[in-house]
């Protein structure tokens, strides 16, 4: 989609609390410096996890139908 052909300029005011808007949210989504970064899937899953008994399921699931055809 191409940008518009004359743009409207923002006010001063609006342009300033977007920009601070902008800031805050960046601050917000930032990892903070001493995180610890590990691959995903680098763990054995946890038994009990609702994530882990799913993927499991759906793991299962695909063999019988794999086995199946």
């Amino acid at each position: 989609m191409p940008p518009p052909a004359n743009p409207i300029p923002l006010p001063s005011a609006k342009r300033q609390f977007l920009s601070s808007l902008l800031d805050v949210l960046v601050r917000q989504l930032a990892w903070p410096q001493d995180a610890d970064w590990e691959a995903p899937g680098t763990e054995d899953p946890d038994p009990g996890d609702d994530m882990a008994m799913f993927q499991n399921l759906r793991i299962v699931s695909l063999r019988l139908k794999r086995d199946l055809y």
